[in-house]
């Protein structure tokens, strides 16, 4: 893979990442989570619906119940989403607590 235009979602957004940043946002497990899921929801996302989501998600790829949907709340919330939004790959809007497609925004 080349370090240019790599296509984080299809219809919504190009971004341009190196290969080192690509690759610390796909190294977490969460923020692969997601990336699916926000690709397959209409926006705007609540934080509350992304965290259930990523739960239900997790718990289905290992089983356990150890995390709850509110620690994944404060993961999504000081980790993940601004990592995201900090590399142009969605907007997360913290006062809100909403998640939105970049393109869809500007239609």
């Amino acid at each position: 893979m080349s370090s240019m235009t790599e296509s984080v979602w299809q219809d919504a957004v190009t971004v341009e990442l190196s290969d080192s940043d690509r690759y610390q946002i796909l190294a977490s497990q969460r923020r692969r989570i997601v990336l699916d899921i926000v690709a397959d929801w209409q926006p705007p996302i609540s934080l509350a619906e992304l965290a259930t989501a990523v739960v239900e998600r997790e718990r289905e790829a290992d089983g356990s119940d150890k995390v709850t949907v509110d620690q994944v709340r404060i993961s999504l919330h000081h980790n993940h989403l601004p990592k995201l939004s900090e590399n142009g790959i969605l907007d997360y809007d913290p006062q809100s607590h909403t998640i939105h497609h970049q393109e869809n925004d500007r239609r």
